[in-house]
């Protein structure tokens, strides 16, 4: 179990069914949206959302199955899902950023989650999808 370190805002992220739990304190290091393919298939949407905390920010409870598939630079991710309702609600990235944990943004279901500074993969984006265009990249900034 990861432990919080800092004593500020809290927020609860959960799966369908809430057997799967993330905490995390304070705000998030970074908030993102993401276009690519394996966004796509893993949420079944055409977008994903996602926020990346520091891993003693974050406390996750009950039980998750892990799901292991390579970046689009090689490196691992880490998807980790409930195995009663199939929601993903994290993943990690060891050969990209070791040291964050990345939450489904939709798994916290609050209308005033914070707005993403970026947006990835936008290469593979609906030609009829407007992000704000001071947050577009067509792929990812670095390694993953």
């Amino acid at each position: 179990m990861v432990r919080i370190s800092r004593m500020s805002s809290k927020r609860t992220a959960h799966c369908c069914c809430g057997s799967l739990n993330a905490q995390t304190t304070g705000e998030p290091e970074l908030v993102a949206t993401c276009c690519c393919e394996e966004c796509q298939r893993r949420t079944g949407s055409i977008v994903s959302l996602s926020a990346y905390w520091t891993r003693d920010n974050v406390v996750i409870s009950g039980v998750a199955r892990r799901y292991l598939r390579k970046g689009h630079s090689g490196g691992d991710v880490e998807l980790f899902f409930c195995p009663t309702c199939g929601s993903t609600v994290y993943w990690l990235l060891p050969g990209f950023k070791p040291e964050w944990v990345a939450i489904a943004a939709g798994t916290f279901a609050d209308a005033h989650f914070p707005t993403p500074s970026v947006s990835v993969w936008e290469k593979t984006k609906p030609n009829w999808l407007s992000i704000p265009a001071d947050v577009h990249l067509d792929e990812q900034p670095q390694k993953v």
